[in-house]
C-alpha cells in the first residue's frame, strides 16, 4: 500500500509556470531566493548576485552603515535620548562593576533599543518620501514603529532595574 499523496507525485518546481512565479516573488536579494538558487541552479531568473567577492567593496558597505549611524545621532531627536542613556548605563556599570554577564546582557539591551530606533526612523522617512500628505495609514505604521522602539525600550528600563536596583541599594 502506497502513502504518498498524489500531488507528490507532480514535481511541481518542474513547472515553467510556477517557477516563473517563484523568479516574480524571490526578485530580491534575500535568504529564500539563495536557497531556491541551491534547489534549482539551472533555472536563472537574476535573483543571484553575478558580483565575485571583492573586500573593498565589503570595506565601503560598512562606510555606508557608519554613514547611517551618523545620520541618526544627527537628526533624529529620540536617537539623542537613546545616546545619553547608554553613557549614563555604561558609566553606571563600571561604577558598579557589573558582571560580564551583566554587561552582556546590557549591551544587547542597548543595541537592541538603538537598532529599533535606526530601523523606525528608516521606515518613517521611507513613509514620509512614499506619501508627503497626511495619511492615516501612514501614520499607523509611524505608530508601529514607535510602538517596537517603545517595547525595546520598556524591556531594556526593566533589565536595566533587574540588574542596577540591587546594587544601588547596597550601595545606599
Amino acid at each position: 500500500q502506497r502513502n504518498d499523496f498524489p500531488f507528490l507525485r507532480f514535481n511541481f518546481l518542474k513547472s515553467r509556470f510556477v517557477w516563473l512565479n517563484l523568479c516574480f516573488i524571490f526578485s530580491k536579494k534575500t535568504y529564500t531566493s539563495l536557497i531556491m538558487q541551491f534547489l534549482l541552479p539551472n533555472q536563472r531568473c537574476g535573483f543571484v548576485s553575478k558580483d565575485k567577492f571583492s573586500l573593498r567593496k565589503r570595506i565601503k558597505s560598512f562606510t555606508y552603515a557608519f554613514a547611517g549611524l551618523r545620520l541618526v545621532f544627527a537628526h533624529e531627536h529620540n536617537a539623542w535620548i537613546h545616546a545619553v542613556a547608554t553613557i549614563c548605563v555604561v558609566v553606571a556599570g563600571f561604577l558598579f562593576r557589573i558582571s560580564s554577564l551583566e554587561w552582556t546582557v546590557v549591551l544587547i539591551c542597548i543595541a537592541m533599543v538603538i537598532s529599533a530606533e535606526i530601523i523606525n526612523s528608516s521606515l518613517e522617512r521611507m513613509a514620509d518620501f512614499v506619501q508627503p500628505e497626511k495619511d492615516n495609514r501612514i501614520k499607523e505604521i509611524k505608530d508601529l514603529g514607535a510602538a517596537a522602539v517603545l517595547v525595546c525600550a520598556i524591556a531594556s528600563v526593566i533589565v536595566g532595574i533587574i540588574i542596577f536596583l540591587p546594587k544601588i541599594i547596597a550601595f545606599v
